[in-house]
């Protein structure tokens, strides 16, 4: 069996903590890794660190741009064992969003409308939710019966799916589980 991680934070940026206050999800930001140390956390958010308009398809690191500069970020790390057959694919959906990144952006109109229940499909565009949800659902790996439109973070928090690993800083855990030299 192999295992994929699904990562729930807290920033602290201003968006976090409006997100937080109006859906009252303690953890508003999703992301996605195929690898223990989370070297490779795929997600929709900042492309850099200071510009929240300029989001979409991003490769995060505990130690890299928002969660570099935001060290007291909180998170709730998940892990789910799944098949060889439905870790390669996770990794080749991952891969194929990755590749064309370029033409992905962040759902601002569906984060937005996720707040009224309402979850239309918007071309190449996803929040963080979204898209976890997609990758996992492409790749045959049931968490939710939801549809990947429709999933939040308290759909990943309450999966009986998914086994909670670690809560606290997400730089503590990155201490705690990178590898030498790094």
């Amino acid at each position: 069996m192999k295992k994929i991680y699904v990562i729930l934070s807290k920033t602290g940026t201003i968006l976090s903590h409006i997100i937080c206050a109006t859906t009252g999800e303690p953890t508003p930001h999703c992301s996605i890794s195929l690898d223990k140390e989370l070297y490779r956390m795929y997600s929709f958010g900042r492309r850099t660190a200071y510009d929240i308009m300029n989001a979409g398809l991003v490769h995060e690191r505990p130690d890299k741009n928002v969660f570099g500069r935001l060290v007291k970020t909180e998170s709730v790390i998940y892990e789910i064992e799944v098949t060889p057959e439905q870790y390669r694919r996770a990794w080749e959906v991952t891969k194929a969003f990755w590749m064309e990144k370029e033409k992905y952006y962040y759902n601002y109109i569906g984060i937005v409308l996720a707040w009224m229940k309402y979850y239309p499909k918007v071309r190449n565009s996803y929040y963080c939710s979204q898209f976890v949800a997609c990758v996992l659902q492409e790749a045959g790996i049931k968490v939710t019966d939801k549809d990947y439109l429709a999933v939040r973070p308290e759909d990943f928090r309450n999966s009986p799916m998914l086994k909670e690993i670690y809560r606290g800083r997400l730089q503590d855990y990155w201490k705690m589980v990178k590898r030498p030299g790094d």
